[in-house]
């Protein structure tokens, strides 16, 4: 997993113009799988979009087609994540057993 926290470059009225876009690519990453969360961050400087992905190669693929990111509104930074404690951790644990299997 990754979590990908957003910066916005430009002030809140001018980022809030494409809003509407961008939590339409959110809804469509989240029907494809690949989005687990997302929010604004608070104060509102940015936001926070946790992604179900392998690789932080593939986290900046997917955000790349965000329209904050074509319209130069927001940038963004991977963190990667594994979940330790909470709903999540147990989720973490099966993929890492998976994919220690398929390491061999």
């Amino acid at each position: 997993m990754d979590l990908m926290i957003s910066t916005y470059l430009f002030p809140l009225d001018e980022v809030d113009r494409h809003r509407p876009q961008h939590l339409e690519f959110l809804a469509s990453r989240e029907a494809k799988g690949l989005l687990v969360g997302a929010g604004r961050r608070e104060p509102p400087v940015g936001g926070v979009v946790l992604l179900d992905v392998e690789t932080e190669d593939e986290a900046r693929a997917v955000m790349a087609a965000d329209p904050y990111v074509a319209a130069g509104v927001a940038g963004y930074e991977p963190i990667g994540w594994t979940p330790a404690r909470g709903p999540l951790s147990d989720r973490a644990l099966i993929e890492q057993a998976r994919k220690e299997n398929e390491a061999g």
